[in-house]
């Protein structure tokens, strides 16, 4: 058989999404074998994946800070400069709380999908107040393997 892409050359691999046969050449281009076509629809998957998350996890945050901090009490107690410092401290929090929720969402186990309704309602009170803790640490590390992930796409 011959290359798909090239049809003056034998196949040494096939494309593992599609199965279109592949030459040295084409095989050399990527770690695993797959074809161009194939390898543009797994990046334009992962870039997909990678802004959504940044959207959701920033759009979250300037979403509840906006909503939280209109409240008077704030506004009036406080001075303009602690009141930015405020905001952008509820920013990174309310940010982080996605951070942290799809850190956890990764390492929990499964058998929590066969609990009663009250045990639902704890599991997702611990898990909101661990993603709040977990995700002041997790934010500034998912946003930066997202960024990186964003740029090695562009490559």
């Amino acid at each position: 058989m011959n290359c798909f892409y090239h049809n003056d050359r034998t196949i040494v691999a096939v494309c593992q999404d599609c199965n279109k046969g592949l030459c040295y050449t084409c095989t050399s281009q990527h770690s695993t074998p797959i074809c161009i076509a194939c390898n543009s629809l797994r990046k334009s998957s992962v870039t997909h994946k990678v802004w959504k998350e940044l959207i959701l996890t920033f759009g979250f945050g300037i979403t509840l800070t906006m909503l939280l901090s209109q409240s008077r009490a704030i506004n009036t107690q406080l001075s303009s400069t602690s009141t930015v410092s405020l905001q952008l401290a509820m920013f990174y929090v309310y940010s982080g709380l996605v951070a942290g929720w799809l850190t956890l969402s990764k390492i929990t186990p499964r058998i929590f999908l066969i609990l009663p309704l009250i045990g639902w309602v704890f599991y997702f009170a611990i898990k909101l107040t661990l993603s709040m803790w977990i995700g002041v640490v997790m934010l500034p590390v998912r946003t930066f393997g997202n960024v990186r992930t964003l740029l090695r796409m562009r490559e």
